[in-house]
């Protein structure tokens, strides 16, 4: 199995690069997040043919990496990433980039409180292009591909996880493909800045009013955790979402 890690930011992707690191060790190719270049099919499949002792790919979803990938030309591909509350992930990037101000470009964080920042943020032209709908972007490669994504999950050709539940998701990778994901992976937290206080009640209605497809995605992203962990299929229906037992 070859797997593409879509690193969503302030979605514990560092934390999950690490884990590859400690078993995964000369099989882990990483581009670094200021590689602006997005890898298109025609790269992927040169890289898929010509390094074939690299298991993990992992990469920055803002630059290089998406899970819109050739999964019908390698069967054995599998795309992975954790997403995030939108409303939690905007606090932890805010928290974040302020305590990196200075190095991060954003200097104005520095005189921005939370609610402004995240005004600005959600602007449709804003700097700040990592928000809006940027899980489902960053994933799929298209603001507008929850749809596909959900296909993607249904077919087990990706695995979408919830980040507040990144234990599980690494107990059921463990579990059920063993030759690629060893027990023992270090799975200490990264990159975690404290906070001193959260959004108002304005700000989180705002946040939600601006993604519904990232919240959809969210949602979802627990409803096929628990569906893999109860050792059913999902079901990503049109009208309705529901369990359906594994084929034998």
């Amino acid at each position: 199995m070859v797997w593409v890690h879509a690193h969503i930011p302030k979605c514990a992707g560092t934390t999950f690069r690490h884990y590859l690191y400690d078993f995964g060790k000369g099989k882990v190719k990483f581009d670094n997040p200021f590689f602006r270049h997005r890898y298109s099919a025609a790269e992927w499949r040169a890289m898929l043919n010509g390094w074939p002792w690299v298991k993990f790919y992992t990469g920055n979803a803002d630059s290089a990496v998406t899970l819109d990938l050739p999964y019908e030309e390698f069967p054995d591909l599998r795309g992975i990433a954790f997403v995030r509350d939108p409303v939690e992930r905007m606090v932890s990037h805010y928290w974040f980039w302020r305590k990196h101000a200075a190095t991060c470009a954003y200097e104005e964080l520095l005189n921005s409180g939370l609610d402004e920042f995240a005004q600005m943020a959600l602007e449709p032209k804003s700097r700040y292009h990592l928000f809006g709908e940027f899980q489902v972007r960053g994933i799929a490669g298209d603001p507008g591909g929850l749809e596909q994504i959900k296909e993607w999950m249904q077919a087990g050709q990706a695995l979408v996880f919830p980040v507040e539940r990144f234990g599980e998701a690494i107990r059921y990778l463990e579990r059920t493909f063993p030759q690629d994901f060893r027990p023992g992976g270090s799975q200490m937290r990264r990159n975690v800045t404290g906070r001193r206080h959260g959004p108002s009640s304005q700000t989180v209605a705002l946040i939600r009013e601006r993604t519904p497809n990232d919240l959809e995605l969210h949602r979802i992203s627990h409803e096929f955790l628990d569906s893999l962990l109860q050792g059913v299929k999902y079901d990503c229906g049109r009208s309705q979402l529901q369990l359906v037992e594994c084929e034998k």
